[in-house]
C-alpha cells in the first residue's frame, strides 16, 4: 500500500478489482460504434471554438474589434481566466446534476446547453459595439464553453468501460485535428469573405453543431456492451 494513504481513503476507493487479460483493443467494433463517432465529431467541432481563442482571438481583437495592440495584450488573457473558472464550476455542477437528474440527462444538459449558449455568445461577439461589451461577451463566452469540458471527459468514462482510455484518446485526437483545421481555415475564410466577423459565424456554427452531436449520446449506455461478449 502506498505510504500516507488513510483508512478513510481506502474505504472510499473500495476493494481492488482484478482486470481480465485482453488481447487488445477491439478497433473494428470500436470504429463501428455510433456513439464513438458522435463523440469524435462533437469534439472535433468543439475544438473550432476553443482554438479560435488559442490562435486567432488576439488578432481578432485588433483587426476585427478595433482594439489597439496594447489593449489586446491586457484583455486577451481574460477569457482564459474565465475558462479556469468554467472548468471548476462545470465539474461541480456536472456532478450535482448526475446525483439529481441521472447520468444520461446530466451529460446532455451540461454538454448541449453550454455549447449552444457559447455559440450564441460567439455570434454576439460579431455584432456588439464598444470595447467593454466585446471584453465581457468574449470572456463569458469562453468561460461558458469550458463548462462542458469535465462532462465531455466524464462521458468517455461513462460509456468507455474497460476501454475508456482508448475512447478519450480518440476523442482528444479528433479535437486536436479540429483545432488544426480551425486555425488554418479561419484565415482563409477571412480572406475570402473580407472580414473577421463572417469567420466568427463559422466558428459559432461549428460549436453549435458540437452541442447537437453531444445531445445524441446516451451516457447510461456502455459503448462496448457487445464487445464484452467477445472476451
Amino acid at each position: 500500500m502506498q505510504p500516507g494513504i488513510q483508512p478513510q481513503e481506502l474505504a472510499e476507493i473500495g476493494e481492488p478489482q482484478l482486470v481480465e487479460d485482453r488481447d487488445g483493443v477491439p478497433w473494428r467494433r470500436l470504429l463501428t460504434a455510433r456513439p464513438l463517432w458522435l463523440i469524435t465529431g462533437a469534439y472535433w467541432c468543439y475544438a473550432w471554438g476553443s482554438w479560435f481563442y488559442f490562435a486567432w482571438f488576439p488578432t481578432w481583437l485588433v483587426r476585427g474589434a478595433g482594439f489597439s495592440e496594447a489593449q489586446m495584450g491586457i484583455f486577451a488573457a481574460l477569457p482564459f481566466a474565465c475558462g479556469i473558472v468554467g472548468n471548476l464550476v462545470g465539474g461541480v455542477v456536472g456532478d450535482d446534476l448526475v446525483r439529481t437528474r441521472g447520468v444520461s440527462m446530466a451529460r446532455r444538459i451540461m454538454l448541449t446547453s453550454t455549447l449552444l449558449l457559447s455559440a450564441v455568445l460567439l455570434l454576439c461577439m460579431s455584432v456588439v459595439h464598444g470595447h467593454a461589451a466585446v471584453v465581457v461577451v468574449s470572456s463569458v463566452g469562453f468561460g461558458v464553453m469550458d463548462l462542458m469540458l469535465p462532462s465531455a471527459w466524464a462521458l468517455c468514462l461513462d460509456i468507455g468501460g474497460p476501454f475508456a482510455g482508448t475512447v478519450t484518446g480518440v476523442m482528444n485526437t479528433a479535437g486536436q485535428f479540429g483545432g488544426l483545421c480551425s486555425t488554418i481555415l479561419f484565415g482563409y475564410v477571412v480572406r475570402v469573405m473580407g472580414n473577421y466577423h463572417a469567420a466568427l459565424w463559422v466558428i459559432a456554427a461549428m460549436v453549435c453543431t458540437s452541442g447537437l452531436l453531444f445531445s445524441q449520446v446516451d451516457a447510461s449506455q456502455p459503448l462496448l456492451q457487445d464487445v464484452r461478449e467477445a472476451f
